[in-house]
């Protein structure tokens, strides 16, 4: 996602419950030079590439400093644009129910989707 808050990339749908980082694994590799906003759910992945951004964590018995709490602050806040990004996805229910049409199709039909709620984010 952009800063204007359009979608730039979709991964293939996959079947089932599969954790998010399992997919990315097996997915083509992001852009070496691209920042990935990342949460806590990836943790590992700042081994496998570069440029990977994490969300602090507290410490048995030792606080975040202010700096780390803004940190925080500021990818959750980027992270909720995304989250609403999903949402709006979600409101075409493919996403939200059991796809129950043919599978080779369903990618063509997320990104076409996709590109709608891109073309009404210009309006």
């Amino acid at each position: 996602m952009e800063a204007a808050g359009k979608i730039l990339s979709l991964s293939h749908t996959h079947p089932g419950r599969k954790h998010d980082f399992r997919i990315r694994k097996e997915e083509k590799p992001l852009r070496r030079d691209a920042e990935k906003y990342v949460d806590l759910g990836y943790q590992g992945l700042q081994n496998r590439t570069s440029f990977v951004i994490l969300p602090f964590r507290r410490k048995k018995n030792q606080p975040l400093t202010v700096e780390q709490k803004n940190h925080n602050r500021q990818q959750a806040s980027f992270r909720m644009k995304v989250e609403h990004k999903i949402r709006e996805l979600k409101v075409f229910k493919i996403l939200s129910e059991t796809y129950r049409n043919f599978r080779k199709k369903q990618h063509l039909r997320f990104s076409i989707m996709a590109g709608i709620i891109n073309l009404r984010q210009g309006f």
